[in-house]
């Protein structure tokens, strides 16, 4: 996997892929949510990863973060708004973008050219008018995230033929745990430094039939840089389809609905295998937003119909 996001990082370097000044002028939700993640990741230092292998020669000296996430931090919230960095590609391209940043801070363009160029999911916002809509209760920064490759994928599927189906189920956590995900897709963390929350039920990604108890679970992280889109305290939670690997009483071992026969007090969603659930919607929730009340079969079937 590391290798997969430097390869990326390299492969954009040499002026490949993805282009940072593009996406700064067509994505500014999806550029503004990548750096959100990252600098709320950076106070976390122990789950902070992949760490931002970017470098630069400054005179005799070769600078870079050395895995340092305090030193990152402090490069990170000098970003100004991607709207003052679109006025700056708009007026003078790349070299006033990368100018500007440089004198704020010298890796801060290679910084930013990483946090971007080696995001591996797909995000694509929603509005009121695309196929499908944003969804009417969830607010205004709506997004399609598929963190699956292509493989990944093909496999989700199979297994959904295998075992019966799938099901739609909610996925909250800290804004700063996002970094990791939309570069590596959820991953069962229990049992390792990774870990986020406690798993009083047993290992496995944790989820939720509805939206009110995966918000709880989405507001552990702030976020240092202040010149977001978002505000401050926004929260993140992505609509994920599960293979249906069990019913609600039978339970096959890998995806344990709540209250099965494995944890029958137990509220949640428990997917042992990871490969049995992948991320399909992604909403950011403004601190002035009503906690939502909804179901995720309710929002998936939505989506589904509209789309």
């Amino acid at each position: 996997y590391q290798r997969r996001v430097r390869g990326s990082f390299q492969f954009c370097s040499l002026g490949l892929g993805v282009n940072l000044e593009r996406e700064i002028l067509e994505s500014p939700a999806v550029v503004d949510l990548l750096i959100c993640v990252s600098a709320a990741g950076t106070t976390q230092p122990s789950r902070f990863s992949p760490f931002p292998d970017v470098q630069r020669r400054v005179g005799s000296d070769m600078m870079s973060f050395a895995d340092d996430a305090a030193a990152l931090r402090t490069a990170l919230v000098q970003l100004p708004s991607v709207a003052d960095m679109a006025t700056l590609v708009r007026s003078g391209g790349a070299a006033a973008l990368r100018g500007a940043l440089e004198k704020k801070h010298p890796l801060l363009y290679l910084l930013l050219r990483w946090i971007v160029t080696t995001n591996l999911a797909h995000i694509e916002p929603l509005t009121a008018t695309s196929r499908p809509p944003r969804h009417p209760q969830l607010g205004e920064h709506q997004f399609v995230m598929r963190c699956a490759a292509p493989a990944r994928e093909a496999d989700f599927r199979e297994s959904c033929r295998k075992h019966g189906g799938s099901f739609a189920a909610w996925h909250g956590s800290g804004l700063g745990n996002w970094h990791a995900i939309v570069r590596v897709g959820l991953k069962n963390m229990s049992g390792t430094a990774m870990q986020s929350s406690g798993a009083a039920y047993g290992p496995g990604i944790y989820m939720a039939l509805d939206a009110a108890t995966s918000y709880g679970y989405s507001g552990n992280t702030s976020n240092p840089w202040t010149n977001t889109m978002y505000g401050s305290g926004a929260r993140c939670m992505a609509l994920c389809e599960v293979v249906s690997h069990s019913g609600m009483m039978t339970c096959g071992g890998k995806v344990h609905k709540p209250r099965c026969m494995h944890s029958t007090s137990s509220p949640y969603v428990r997917v042992e295998e990871e490969l049995f659930t992948v991320t399909r919607y992604f909403f950011v929730l403004k601190a002035t937003q009503r906690q939502p009340n909804v179901t995720a079969d309710e929002v998936f079937s939505f989506f589904s119909k509209k789309s």
